[in-house]
């Protein structure tokens, strides 16, 4: 097994959220930002692998990387509400639940009455560890219960983004950079039209308003550790398979979890940190249970 790639993801997608919290400006922003670093990492790969790339892997790259433009700018919305940890849980949570129901119904996963068993104990694992990372205690402002509601349906909204952009690759066979490419293409164009529409929904006056400046300049750098840990996924599902790749991918929640406490303190009470790790914990397991049940 080569377990120095199957962290890449992990690590990748873990720091994202610290990044992002990071960096000012407003989400679309960020997105435009981010999607520059993709943009240019793919432009290097393209230029350096020449990748055979047919116009059906292009087209499903392409919608790929639309949906995950709207998924990302959800989600850098979830972040200025809730705080990186509690946010990045509640996803991962949500994601690992949609990508279930998802390989069960399209893909015939947990064919099996065992695997089956496992998979719903792992789901009510992750169920628990989000409500543990995401609840919020008594003694809660109404504008806070508030911002955590929309915070709820908005990463609700990303999650179903995002399960639908992994699944694009898969549906026709499209690998590693043959896959990155489109999707870079199709995560620009999102990412332009979405902050024209967030400009014009704005009433901007100035027209002249740059759609990223130098605030939020560190999200380039969060696009192209992105990118790395996209293609680094993608190879690891080939050579460790798909039970090993996921289940290490998702330790994104625990290196989330560890910035969000350590660097960003958005943690500060006592109670609420140990509800962070507790829930990053329970998901961690059920994300590794649901890694069993692909054996």
């Amino acid at each position: 097994m080569n377990t120095p790639l199957a962290l890449v993801p992990a690590l990748s997608f873990g720091v994202i959220p610290g990044i992002v919290t990071k960096s000012g400006g407003r989400p679309c922003q960020q997105l435009m930002a981010t999607a520059v670093g993709i943009g240019g990492l793919a432009a290097s790969v393209a230029l350096v692998l020449r990748p055979d790339i047919g116009i059906v892997v292009f087209g499903a790259g392409f919608a790929s990387g639309l949906l995950w433009a709207v998924g990302t700018v959800l989600q850098y919305e979830t972040f200025s509400l809730v705080g990186s940890g509690s946010a990045f849980s509640l996803q991962v949570g949500a994601q690992l639940v949609l990508s279930a129901i998802a390989g069960l119904t399209l893909f015939g996963e947990w064919a099996t009455s065992v695997s089956r068993v496992v998979g719903l104990v792992a789901l009510a694992l992750v169920m628990a560890g989000v409500s543990l990372a995401g609840w919020q205690g008594r003694g809660v402002a109404a504008a806070d219960h508030a911002d955590h509601r929309r915070a709820v349906l908005l990463s609700l909204a990303a999650s179903v983004a995002f399960v639908s952009y992994a699944m694009m690759p898969r549906l026709v066979g499209a690998t590693g950079a043959a896959a990155l490419v489109p999707q870079a293409v199709g995560i620009a164009l999102g990412a332009l039209c979405l902050s024209l529409v967030d400009r014009a929904l704005q009433r901007r006056a100035d027209a002249s308003e740059a759609l990223f400046g130098i605030n939020v300049m560190p999200c380039v750098l969060a696009g192209v550790v992105w990118a790395v840990g996209d293609m680094a996924f993608v190879y690891s599902n080939q050579l460790n398979g798909i039970a090993v790749s996921f289940t290490f991918s998702q330790l994104a929640v625990a290196v989330s979890t560890v910035i969000s406490i350590v660097v960003l303190h958005e943690a500060a009470d006592v109670d609420k940190r140990r509800r962070l790790i507790a829930g990053a914990v329970l998901i961690t397991v059920g994300a590794s249970l649901v890694g069993v049940t692909k054996l």
